[in-house]
């Protein structure tokens, strides 16, 4: 397994992730929640198949996000919720190699990912603190 390193961002509630996975010549995208992206894939899943990872984006979740009036939601919530969105799409995919998580991948093209990302700002943009809150792609 080749996982590809990048910086993580300071994060109050662990990390929204986008991260494009080959397993095997099977290439998805993978939209999940961890506190550590760079270790979620370091498991036994993965020890009989040729897979590499590269991570597209990595969003820190800040408690700020999480601050709703009828209480606060699990750290996971933002998560479930692109799913509930993407699950309804044209984009979801089934990989070819069963993995904890397999029900998480899409094949996003650059209008997927980017409509994923635009819905993920969107939804946070009302509670940001500070104006003009913004996800790169």
């Amino acid at each position: 397994m080749l996982i590809e390193s990048t910086p993580l961002p300071f994060a109050d509630r662990g990390y929204i992730y986008f991260a494009e996975m080959t397993i095997d010549g099977d290439t998805f995208i993978k939209i999940g929640y961890s506190r550590n992206p760079l270790k979620r894939f370091q498991t036994d899943e993965f020890d009989d198949v040729d897979a590499h990872i590269k991570f597209k984006n990595i969003i820190p979740m800040q408690d700020w996000m999480f601050d709703f009036p009828e209480g606060n939601p699990s750290s996971d919530y933002w998560e479930q919720r692109l799913h509930s969105v993407l699950r309804r799409s044209e984009y979801t995919y089934t990989p070819y190699h069963e993995f904890s998580g397999i029900t998480e991948c899409y094949k996003l093209d650059t209008v997927g990912y980017r409509a994923a990302i635009d819905y993920l700002e969107e939804q946070l943009q009302d509670m940001a603190p500070a104006l003009h809150y913004c996800i790169q792609y």
